[in-house]
């Protein structure tokens, strides 16, 4: 097995196993964290996410880039150096001013006391931005292993303190923060141990130099945070926390479809770029537009079966008082697809006329499109409203984003088949949604039904169906 392989497999299952587990535990959680309390957690989440950006001015990205302009291992290392020293001081700047200002910071969710919330929220996230650089280390010198040993620990020993406050002290939402901050703190010296393999000569220009590379991630990593998580802060704003843990948890539970996906994901990018440079055009855009009808297909399956599935996914998972979350997922999974269909054929034809500015642009129009919807659809309509604005928007992304894909390297799609899939998908989850699930057991039996016969169709048909996909 070659080394490229191999480091993949690790990081694939690094990065599954975390959200497995957490997708496991949720029944848990929604036992031992009421609504009001999930709430608080995805607040702190949202705010963590931000924050983390402007810990670190996402220099971490500059590690990747600038590593292998050095031949010399000694200027390799100064470079980390002189990045943990710039992260570090961004950081504890940072942090001196959120304290100095943590009436201003507490406005973001007004229901929420600074303190212990924001508190543990911003401590584990100025202890983490110490982990960064080190991780990047690890990365490019292809310790694989070791990186995974770091993530693996650190998400497990943060899930046994969680379940300890949470269960056995019953202290809820702190509880959870509180876990999050003591288990940043003690994985922490483990990664000053990488450090010492770094040279502490700190180069000024060096750093002007990974800043100036660095910052025009941040709009849109500030988009994408709009776009995601926003949304919490206008229903906290508007309703509740106990609707911000309602809508969540739906949420969280519609991320399942990133976690098969991403791995399909993840493959497929490397033989689109190979065969949108291969020097034969017209056999490559035959194949890349056969691979993005079956996967498009494949998209829509996957999303449709969490969706039609949600209602006994919440039921059998969740404790009651989370019932009504299983209407968000329904809602959100749109958004979900759109974006993956996105990810793997709009956003690629971009990119591959090396049109990344453009895309910047566009998650500007994405981002401010998301707000606007959000603070026109949330105050009538509720959660509903925040999950209908997120798939407006992604919808309405994916549409400019081909159509400017047109002027780049362009792939026609199978415009008028996502829209009857689209359409029908919402028939069919309208029709369980208000009608069969009023009786819940009909309703499962007659899924259970429905999908043993398709398996079936597919079983019987399966040769011919790979001979379409080759």
């Amino acid at each position: 097995m070659s080394p490229f392989i191999k480091n993949t497999s690790i990081y694939t299952i690094g990065s599954l196993l975390p959200s497995l587990v957490t997708f496991l535990l949720l029944p848990v959680f929604s036992k031992y964290l009421t609504p009001e309390d999930y709430g608080i957690v995805s607040a702190m989440e949202t705010l963590t996410y931000i924050l983390a950006i402007f810990f670190t001015l996402t220099l971490e990205r500059a590690a990747y880039r600038f590593f292998f302009d050095y031949k010399d291992d000694i200027q390799r290392k100064e470079l980390l150096g002189t990045l943990f020293i710039s992260t570090s001081i961004i950081s504890a700047i940072l942090l001196i001013i959120l304290f100095l200002s943590q009436h201003l910071v507490q406005k973001i969710f007004s229901t929420i006391p600074f303190t212990p919330y924001y508190v543990y929220a911003i401590l584990s996230c100025f202890l983490t931005s110490f982990t960064l650089i080190p991780s990047a280390y690890l990365q490019v010198m292809e310790r694989a292993k070791t990186f995974i040993i770091f993530k693996l620990g650190n998400f497990f020993l943060n899930t046994i303190l969680s379940l300890w406050f949470i269960v056995h002290w019953k202290e809820g939402a702190e509880g959870y923060l509180k876990a999050g901050f003591i288990a940043a703190l003690l994985i922490l010296p483990t990664y000053l141990l990488i450090i010492r393999e770094f040279k502490w000569k700190f180069h000024l220009q060096w750093a002007k130099d990974a800043i100036h590379f660095a910052w025009p991630f941040i709009p849109t990593l500030l988009m994408a945070w709009i776009l995601n998580l926003s949304d919490r802060i206008f229903i906290e704003r508007f309703l509740s926390l106990h609707e911000v843990g309602i809508y969540s948890m739906g949420y969280k539970i519609s991320m399942i479809f990133f976690v098969f996906t991403s791995a399909y994901a993840t493959a497929y990018h490397p033989t689109f770029y190979k065969l949108a440079n291969s020097e034969n055009q017209e056999i490559a855009k035959q194949k890349l537009k056969r691979y993005s009808f079956f996967s498009i297909g494949g998209y829509f399956i996957m999303g449709f079966m969490i969706a039609w599935f949600s209602n006994e996914l919440v039921t059998f998972m969740l404790d009651k008082q989370y019932n009504k979350s299983h209407e968000i997922i329904r809602l959100i999974i749109f958004s979900h697809i759109f974006a993956g269909i996105a990810g793997m054929t709009t956003s690629l034809f971009v990119l591959q006329a090396k049109k990344s500015k453009e895309n910047m642009y566009l998650s500007f129009l994405t981002g401010g499109t998301n707000i606007i919807l959000n603070f026109c659809l949330i105050p009538p309509f509720g959660i509903y409203g925040a999950a209908i604005a997120t798939v407006a928007t992604l919808m309405l992304a994916f549409i400019i984003q081909y159509e400017y894909s047109k002027k780049c390297y362009f792939i026609p799609l199978p415009l008028r088949e996502i829209a009857i899939w689209t359409i029908s998908m919402a028939i069919i989850l309208s029709i369980y949604h208000f009608w069969l699930e009023q009786w819940f057991w009909v309703a499962f039996g007659s899924k259970i039904v429905i999908c043993g016969g398709v398996l079936l169709y597919v079983f019987i048909n399966w040769n011919e169906l790979k001979m379409k996909l080759s």
